[in-house]
């Protein structure tokens, strides 16, 4: 699974871990199963996290809502406390690049994972419409191992984006710098934790 988070090149990093273990076989299924579906459930991601949560809302190509499950080349529509960006039209936007679903019947192991990159807002395909810039990823895991189920969120290669009008840029620098200073760990922390249901 390691393999599938990318190399940190430049900028900062991040890893957030959460963990839930099981008494016994069929809990861990249970377990597992919910946490994935929450996971591909990215519309309610908000309700997972808690009060304070940004909102998040699948949408297609055309920056219509789409409901349903994560898919690769579905874009992810972020409203975060504050200002938006112009170019999003008051939104951050990443595109889904990739989602993998493993299981290991040898190793007793499974996980689901979705990765995201910074994208330009689908209707206004004019630079990148998030603060960080598309070098960024975000991936998002949930595994299982014996009766051990795992949520992770791993970001690399996080710096501020410098596309857009120079409000963008500046909103940019100072949400990137927010980020870093671990007002992002506050919100993947509360969705790993709700993913697992804690």
């Amino acid at each position: 699974m390691k393999k599938n988070i990318p190399r940190q090149l430049l900028g900062e990093q991040k890893d957030i871990l959460q963990t839930r273990r099981a008494g016994d076989k069929t809990e861990v299924m249970r377990l597992f199963e919910s946490a994935v579906e929450r996971l591909l459930d990215v519309n309610r991601w908000a309700e997972w996290s808690g009060p304070l949560s940004a909102e998040f809302q699948l949408t297609d190509g055309r920056g219509m809502p789409v409901q349903g499950k994560a898919k690769e080349g579905l874009f992810i529509r972020i409203d975060i406390l504050g200002p938006g960006t112009t170019t999003g039209e008051g939104y951050d936007w990443v595109r889904i690049e990739e989602t993998r679903y493993k299981e290991d019947v040898s190793t007793d192991t499974a996980y689901q994972l979705i990765r995201a990159r910074p994208s330009a807002d689908p209707c206004h395909p004019d630079g990148v419409a998030h603060f960080f810039d598309s070098s960024a990823t975000s991936t998002f895991v949930v595994s299982r191992e014996g009766f051990l189920v795992s949520a992770e969120i791993h970001g690399r290669n996080e710096k501020a984006s410098h596309d857009g009008t120079f409000t963008d840029k500046l909103r940019n620098e100072i949400v990137s710098l927010a980020s870093v200073a671990g007002f992002s760990d506050m919100q993947w922390n509360s969705l790993a934790k709700g993913l697992l249901g804690l």
